[in-house]
């Protein structure tokens, strides 16, 4: 299955001094595992979108080798590995609970149902988290709300305007 994965590199933008913080210990996870990204002061921010309105930045986090996947096309290839190897994926399901066994969990409740299951993978976004305090883990991460802009296939039309696009990355 194709991901559909393009390198663009991107800029997470803090707006406060918590959101600072956050990209901070993203950026001491990233070296930890060899992931190049570049911690950037306000200053350096401002010069490198200089449309932003400045008074809204307090640094930012570039990583950029990164890059971006459409989900749908992730999802698909999940789906396909999982269904590959027997897994069976459950739509629409709220798990109000987990079965554990010592220091492994041995069942997911959904409702009045309970599911066995020997390993369980939580894919749930911003909800992963929560559901593995639920089973009193603690994960070194953070629920953070991403909202992306795509500036590539806006080139061709913003040129038609007269607009000079020469000097963008």
């Amino acid at each position: 299955e194709s991901l559909m994965y393009s390198e663009r590199g991107y800029l997470m933008v803090a707006e406060s001094e918590q959101m600072m913080a956050q990209l901070e210990a993203a950026h001491a996870m990233h070296a930890k595992h060899g992931i190049s990204s570049v911690l950037m002061t306000r200053r350096e921010v401002i010069a490198a979108v200089p449309a932003m309105d400045p008074a809204r930045i307090v640094g930012g986090l570039n990583q950029p080798t990164g890059g971006a996947a459409p989900h749908h096309a992730i999802m698909a290839a999940l789906l396909h590995a999982c269904t590959e190897r027997g897994v069976t994926v459950r739509y629409r399901t709220s798990v109000s609970g987990f079965e554990r066994k010592g220091r492994t969990v041995a069942g997911v409740q959904v409702g009045d149902h309970r599911i066995a299951a020997d390993t369980v993978v939580v894919a749930a976004g911003n909800h992963t988290l929560g559901l593995a305090a639920g089973l009193g883990l603690s994960f070194p991460g953070f629920a953070l709300r991403i909202q992306a802009i795509a500036l590539e296939p806006m080139r061709p039309w913003l040129a038609r305007w007269s607009i000079n696009t020469s000097n963008w990355r």
